[in-house]
């Protein structure tokens, strides 16, 4: 179900409203520390925000897809880092399935389960005995704060040569990393999304059993709900999206509160009361409103076809 009669979604959104708050309270210190304070963790936590599509069997929420846009959307319009920060652990969620069931209990199974890392190659996973020997360099660790586990795409590498997949392109794999064997790099010094925490991370000489690792756009579903049939790519790049979707209607919000005192000169009108101000308003809310519903109603399509 995806409309208003869904109770996870309504839930799910209820969870934003309150912590609308907070956030509020939080957003200075999110710029200043770069990073997801303890309180906002917590609360995320508590409402289940970092696994919106994890499987429910191991306590997730285990949304569609398009609900779980609009969950983000929300979260995103009250904050744009806070939103990132649910995004890319609940994106990671989906990968639940895709491992083996007992691989995806231990890393997803936890309440406080958060899955960080980078979907670009960075480094290089050597065939071993039962698996990988995984070393490398990645950035935009995005929620590195808060992760349990991070994820790494390698590229395949056999007798210390990359191994070739399809297309002449080397293979590659997707790995994951208790975050405790992962080492933070602070290098997320930037003007925007301050609060993601987006620092560099490395992986050095870790082995990793060949069940905790997958390949991206090749495997194939490992668990019946309709939920995990949906394409890899089809899941993660819309929910990127809706992120900038929650912060251009917080944009709009913003602007037009400033417009209702802000005199423009020399006329001494208010923004709100002058027609090329009115016009232009009228022309950004449209395209974010289209933007908005076409990749709403694309997703809910696929899903639909699903």
């Amino acid at each position: 179900m995806t409309g208003v009669n869904n109770p996870q979604l309504s839930a799910a959104l209820s969870s934003v409203k309150s912590l609308a708050p907070l956030i509020a309270e939080e957003r200075e210190r999110l710029d200043a520390n770069r990073e997801l304070s303890p309180r906002l963790i917590d609360a995320l936590v508590e409402a289940n925000l970092f696994r919106l599509w994890a499987p429910t069997e191991f306590g997730g929420v285990e949304l569609d897809p398009l609900s779980g846009l609009r969950v983000i959307a929300a979260l995103s319009e009250l904050d744009g880092s806070v939103g990132w920060n649910a995004m890319i652990s609940s994106s990671y969620s989906f990968f639940a399935g895709r491992l083996p069931a007992p691989v995806a209990k231990m890393i997803y199974g936890e309440r406080r389960a958060a899955v960080a890392g980078q979907l670009r190659p960075g480094g290089k996973a050597e065939i071993i005995d039962g698996g990988y020997q995984v070393s490398g360099r990645w950035a935009f660790g995005s929620g590195s704060k808060q992760a349990t586990w991070f994820l790494a795409q390698c590229v395949l590498h056999e007798s210390g040569k990359p191994r070739p997949g399809a297309a002449r392109l080397p293979e590659m794999r997707l790995v994951f990393v208790p975050a405790e064997r992962c080492r933070i790099h602070d290098t997320w010094h930037v003007s925007g999304l301050r609060g993601t925490g987006s620092h560099d991370y490395s992986i050095e000489d870790v082995k990793v059993p060949a069940e905790y690792s997958f390949d991206l756009l090749a495997d194939q579903p490992t668990r019946a709900e309709p939920l995990y049939s949906y394409p890899v790519m089809g899941m993660l790049l819309p929910t990127v999206a809706s992120v900038p979707v929650g912060i251009a209607r917080s944009a709009l919000k913003a602007f037009k509160a400033i417009a209702k005192t802000k005199k423009s000169f020399p006329s001494g009108q208010t923004l709100s009361e002058h027609p090329t101000v009115q016009a232009q308003f009228a022309r950004a809310e449209l395209f974010a409103r289209s933007a908005e519903t076409l990749l709403f109603d694309a997703v809910a399509d696929l899903w639909q076809t699903v």
